[in-house]
């Protein structure tokens, strides 16, 4: 199939989208899980740690969770970031959800800052059914939400781990 030849005529040769738009979503949890399923990703997310210990404003959720996205992403998950605003009940905090293969529109989510009393990572995520975690704001990729959030954004792209 050939090649279709774009034209200087043409907007998409000048210009590029950098990034969609994030988005307030509540999502579903699934109805019942298929724990198989659950124990697979569970197993990828415990097989991993991180090498540094947790610091607030260092080394922190926001690192931790696109990290968390960018590896999941790799090994084929369907992932996505979530942040927390003012006055959710998590707080300033971010985290991962996985799109649940069985049933449409259905997430898990991943804790991705599970770390001991002494601030050592015990591994990549924990899987978490509780309901805080099921609105916020969602940004698809790393890149999206390093644009929007400079300061904090670690511009991962799954396709270079």
């Amino acid at each position: 199939m050939a090649k279709s030849k774009r034209s200087p005529h043409d907007l998409d040769f000048y210009v590029l989208k950098d990034v969609d738009p994030s988005r307030h979503v509540q999502l579903e949890r699934p109805n019942q899980v298929n724990q198989s399923w659950a124990d697979e990703l569970q197993g990828t997310l415990d097989s991993y740690s991180y090498q540094r210990k947790y610091q607030e404003n260092i080394f922190d959720c926001s690192n931790t969770s696109q990290i968390s996205w960018a590896f999941l992403e790799a090994k084929g998950y369907d992932a996505r970031l979530m942040f927390s605003y003012k006055d959710h009940p998590l707080g300033q905090h971010m985290w991962v959800v996985v799109r649940y293969p069985y049933e449409e529109e259905s997430y898990v989510v991943v804790e991705a800052t599970n770390a001991n009393g002494k601030s050592d990572f015990m591994h990549l995520g924990k899987l978490t059914f509780d309901d805080k975690y099921y609105h916020g704001i969602m940004f698809n990729t790393s890149m999206q939400y390093s644009w929007l959030h400079p300061e904090e954004g670690m511009w991962l792209v799954p396709e270079h781990l």
